[in-house]
């Protein structure tokens, strides 16, 4: 599958990995399951493992449209997003998605590393309400 996730209960958590190739359908299946799934509280925390993903083939189009699909499921709205990356066009890709997603209710920050993800959600949760860097 494409786009694969789970919520970690214990560490209040969404963990996701994203591969090839995926679409538009599958972002609009992850956000509605995430919109049905009445058992994660609004506003948890998401790490996404990026790094089998080929960001050549994603531009700007499908960035620009992917935030047009998260606006229709903003109840569901994500405090802080990691996404982790392998390359240099991985992390300039995910600084894009940053900009063009700014009008959304979420911080998001490229990774090259999990545990740097990691640490960063964790001191979000420390700092109480996750906006702080």
């Amino acid at each position: 599958m494409p786009i694969s996730w789970r919520y970690d209960r214990v560490r209040a958590l969404i963990v996701g990995e994203l591969t090839d190739p995926f679409s538009h359908d599958d972002v609009r299946s992850l956000l509605s399951a995430l919109d049905d799934a009445t058992d994660i509280p609004p506003g948890t925390p998401e790490l996404w493992d990026a790094r089998n993903l080929d960001f050549s083939r994603i531009g700007r189009g499908f960035q620009e449209r992917t935030v047009e699909l998260q606006k229709q499921f903003s109840v569901r709205a994500t405090r802080r997003m990691a996404i982790v990356i392998a390359d240099d066009l991985g992390y300039g890709m995910v600084r894009m998605y940053q900009a063009l997603s700014n009008e959304l209710p979420q911080e998001v920050h490229a990774f090259r590393d999990v545990e740097a993800a990691e640490r960063w959600l964790a001191a979000a949760a420390t700092e109480g309400d996750g906006d702080g860097n």
